[in-house]
This record gives structure tokens, C-alpha cells and sequence, in this order.
């Protein structure tokens, strides 16, 4: 079950899969991580992918745009997007900036 439907890859493993379901459910960020980081273990050992990088990019913001949020992939979903014309002081994106 393994990334179904998302990655071109038949690969699968069950311990991976058991600490990705059990990392969406803990509350304290450092036992978090630490699940994550051994299911990053079992990813790097097995490699069944091979990121190469993601795109990298700036955007001119201006600061009445509100919602948009510096993230790893560059992403921004339209919905999460709003006007306050009157808005002072810097937005969400450019308080990432600084």
C-alpha cells in the first residue's frame, strides 16, 4: 500500500507503512520525528526512489495577499488564498522571508 497512486513504484514495506500510520497520530513532535526519522531509515536503505530536487522560486507577494506560505515544494493552493486590503505589516509569506 505504499504510496498507491502516487509514485510509479511497485515497492512496499509494511514496517514502513506501520510507522507512517502511526507518525499521523503522535502528538509529541520529538517521538514524531524520531518515527519518521526510522521510516527514513527504511526508505534510505531500500532506496525504491531517488529524489533528485525540487523547484526552487520566489514570489513578489503583495502584502495584502494573505494565506500563502513559504513550503519544501513550492505549492500553493488557490483556496487557501485571500484579499485584506487592510492589512498592515508584513503577510504570512513574507514574515517566512525574513
Amino acid at each position: 500500500t505504499t504510496w498507491e497512486g502516487t509514485v510509479d513504484s511497485d515497492w512496499s514495506n509494511e514496517e514502513f507503512d506501520r510507522l507512517i500510520e502511526q507518525a499521523k497520530y503522535e502528538l509529541d513532535a520529538k517521538k514524531r520525528m524520531g518515527i519518521l526519522e526510522r521510516a527514513e531509515g527504511i526508505m534510505m536503505d531500500e532506496l525504491p526512489i531517488i529524489p533528485i530536487y525540487f523547484y526552487v522560486s520566489r514570489n513578489l507577494v503583495k502584502p495584502h495577499v494573505r494565506g500563502l506560505y513559504n513550503n519544501v515544494q513550492d505549492t500553493h493552493p488557490l483556496w487557501s488564498l485571500s484579499l485584506d486590503r487592510d492589512a498592515t505589516g508584513p503577510n504570512e509569506y513574507m514574515r517566512g522571508a525574513e
